[in-house]
């Protein structure tokens, strides 16, 4: 049996997925964070890890590609990854994209439409007549608006402004301060500046479970953040020929706080209305399989 593995290596997870290649599945594997510029070593060895479970129980089959989307996609971690692979997989060809890629390719299938990531960092990825555009995706320190880091440092700045002004400590920041089990709201910046991008990020959470009580402030961090991604994807849908576009939005934020969904369409809606949203969760590693099929066609038809 001839199989493939799709592999999705975001900022707080990798996750790998064995296809046969009719699109069955047939293998898991998940392990920590892949982007190999928060640490190379360890991102490539999570990557390989994922991979290795996800053929771990495959008793009988021949394994004819590994195709990988990457978060922070640079000519130098994809070289650096390649080299990884070859050593690690000898005989296997390694196909890396990067992550928003192949988001677009589950999602869409191959077809037009405009996908806008927010997970624990943020882009937006349009395809238009097969020519893609591009907004966001500068990472956490130039950029990364609306996404689970963003969200988290909202809530972190709130903190420690409160803390200047000598205003009262808000419902968030008493629920930021709990879950940090900090002693004082100046341990911020020890975690802060020794944390890693995921945990950070994983604070979003908090802010979520906020908002979805009502707390003013979480609400207007969330809000914020829907508005965010809405900017930076009517950024892509101005560079489209085609202005009714398929608008999809994909990550752990879109999928689980509601509060960002919403205020994402209302933004959107201001600027044009009878968009077709799409949220559906799917695997990422789904459009690995579509991008290696459609590879493995064009090989078969030479």
């Amino acid at each position: 049996m001839k199989f493939m593995v799709g592999v999705d290596a975001g900022g707080t997870k990798t996750e790998a997925v064995a296809y046969t290649l009719a699109g069955k599945e047939i293998g898991h594997g998940v392990s920590s964070f892949g982007n190999l510029l928060l640490h190379h070593e360890e991102a490539s060895r999570h990557i390989a890890e994922a991979v290795q479970q996800s053929m771990s129980a495959i008793k009988e089959g021949s394994c004819c590609g590994i195709w990988i989307g990457m978060a922070g996609y640079t000519p130098q971690t994809v070289e650096a990854l390649q080299l990884y692979m070859r050593k690690n997989f000898p005989g296997i060809a390694c196909q890396i994209e990067d992550d928003a890629t192949i988001a677009h390719a589950a999602m869409f299938k191959g077809k037009d439409g405009i996908l806008t990531i927010a997970g624990t960092g943020s882009i937006c990825l349009g395809c238009c007549h097969n020519q893609y555009l591009r907004g966001g995706g500068w990472g956490h320190l130039l950029g990364d608006e609306g996404s689970a880091y963003w969200i988290a440092i909202q809530a972190l700045r709130h903190m420690v402004s409160e803390e200047d002004q000598r205003i009262p400590r808000s419902a968030l920041s008493q629920a930021v301060f709990h879950a940090l089990q900090l002693k004082t709201v100046h341990d911020i910046k020890s975690f802060v500046y020794s944390a890693t991008k995921d945990k950070i990020a994983a604070l979003a959470v908090i802010v979520q479970q906020q908002g979805d009580q009502g707390e003013h402030t979480a609400l207007g961090i969330l809000k914020e953040a829907g508005q965010k991604l809405a900017q930076l994807t009517i950024s892509v849908l101005n560079r489209c020929e085609n202005q009714q576009m398929r608008i999809a939005g994909y990550g752990g934020i879109f999928e689980h706080c509601e509060i960002v969904r919403a205020s994402f369409i209302h933004h959107m809606e201001e600027r044009i209305n009878g968009l077709d949203y799409l949220f559906t969760p799917i695997s990422a590693t789904k459009g690995c399989y579509y991008l290696f099929s459609k590879h493995w066609r064009d090989i078969k038809g030479k």
